[in-house]
């Protein structure tokens, strides 16, 4: 009896090539499927990474720019609580006043403040006094000598305090482009503020360096006359050391400016000569001030525009402080101040 074979096994013996078939893939087709699967990961990888990269420098410039608009605009805040603002001129100074020309030279408030902020590579820009209330302590203090105020018998510094209800602060921005090692920027803001009390005064004792200014006297400060003499006197206390604050970082330091189309360059040409703050501005940070200076038109409001570029430059993904990476779209703020200049 003959031994019968299925009829698909007939068909397979038939066609031996099948057979070689249905044993898989090849070294050769198994190398060449990796390394053409490998090359389409890698182009995929390199996609991921270079969106993802843009992705980052987009967030880093959109929070860059959100830290300069919220610092101008803090600045802006600062400003509407202003009584008088120093232009370019009188923050610098034209000399010392003497009892003859009193009014006609003003010292700079440059000259008054700690040295670190208009030295090296730091450089006030925009100096104003703003009123501020009472701190909690002092005001405690006038409820609790109510009496004596009005009668004339307590303290004469008490009296004033009490009776004007608020008090004058010095306050001034800088601009520094130094190389600090805490900040990884071009150029960073530094706010310095200069109070008659500290904060948790509760006392009458004035913050070293303070001399309240008399209205219709504050280009002169710190300068005044004295009420007995008539001489000009400095009436500070001692010297300030109280520091300044930074504000923000990551400000352009001016050394490669915005593009034509955008360019801002420091003028203030449509707010009178000197108004510029401070001269030689940087086109990072600088203001302008109408009024503030020896000639300046009394009873008027002052108007100030201020502007900041900031630079992404120190971030992660970007060049360090020394590069030329192009800054950011110019801000700026423009404020009319409460106050009315040099009124009397």
């Amino acid at each position: 009896m003959s031994r019968r074979f299925p009829i698909w096994l007939k068909q397979l013996r038939s066609h031996p090539h099948k057979r070689r078939r249905s044993r898989g893939f090849t070294l050769i087709e198994l190398l060449v499927a990796l390394l053409v699967g490998s090359i389409i990961t890698l182009l995929l990888l390199g996609l991921v990474v270079r969106l993802t990269e843009t992705n980052a420098r987009d967030a880093a410039y959109s929070q860059v720019q959100q830290d300069m608009q919220a610092a101008i605009d803090f600045i802006n805040e600062d400003l509407r609580e202003a009584v008088f603002v120093y232009n370019g001129q009188c923050l610098q100074g034209t000399g010392v006043p003497g009892d003859a020309n009193f009014t006609q030279v003003c010292p700079g408030i440059v000259n008054y403040i700690p040295a670190a902020m208009n030295s090296g590579e730091r450089r006030s820009v925009l100096a104003f006094w703003r009123t501020e209330p009472l701190p909690v302590g002092i005001d405690d203090l006038c409820r609790a000598n109510v009496a004596g105020i009005a009668d004339g018998s307590a303290d004469l510094l008490l009296q004033n305090v009490c009776i004007s209800g608020s008090t004058y602060t010095l306050v001034v921005y800088a601009i520094d482009t130094s190389n600090d090692a805490t900040w990884r920027g071009k150029a960073r803001i530094y706010r310095y503020a200069l109070p008659q009390f500290a904060d948790n005064a509760t006392t009458v004792t004035e913050t070293p360096g303070y001399a309240r200014p008399k209205e219709g006297e504050f280009l002169q400060w710190p300068f005044t006359r004295d009420d007995n003499t008539g001489n000009v006197v400095d009436a500070r206390r001692g010297a300030p050391s109280n520091p300044a604050q930074v504000l923000v970082d990551y400000v352009d330091d001016g050394v490669n400016p915005p593009a034509p189309a955008t360019a801002i360059t420091p003028n203030c040409d449509e707010f009178g000569a000197n108004s510029l703050s401070p001269g030689g501005a940087l086109p990072s940070f600088y203001a302008c001030v109408r009024g503030g200076g020896i000639g300046s038109p009394t009873g008027q409001n002052q108007d100030v525009l201020v502007t900041l570029v900031g630079s992404p430059a120190g971030l992660p993904g970007f060049p360090g402080r020394g590069s030329d990476l192009r800054p950011l779209s110019p801000l700026q703020s423009r404020t009319l101040v409460r106050g009315i200049l040099q009124k009397r």
